[in-house]
């Protein structure tokens, strides 16, 4: 039990951060954060093979799986860089 909890983390830290992107008409999607700057979210949804590129202008909320709010109706309070969020200081 220990080793499929020790893999399952392991390919968590590997392929990104599980995410909930919850877009302006309400449709919410599921995925791993590739990339997000003050412009841009790259993510692979779940089942996808490829990466999105989505305006965060159409973003209302992008969830994080331990609750943290990157965005939020658009303004980005934090960026994704190197596997990690850090805090936007521009606005």
């Amino acid at each position: 039990m220990f080793k499929i909890l020790l893999i399952s983390l392991q390919f968590g830290l590997l392929y990104g951060q599980n995410c909930k992107v919850i877009f302006n008409d309400e449709s919410v999607v599921s995925g791993d954060i590739q990339v997000l700057d003050r412009k841009f979210l790259y993510f692979i949804p779940l089942g996808a093979i490829k990466s999105e590129k989505v305006s965060v202008g159409n973003i209302r909320e992008l969830r994080m799986v331990d609750g943290v709010l990157p965005v939020l109706y658009g303004s980005v309070k934090y960026i994704y860089v190197d596997g990690s969020l850090i805090r936007n200081d521009i606005n």
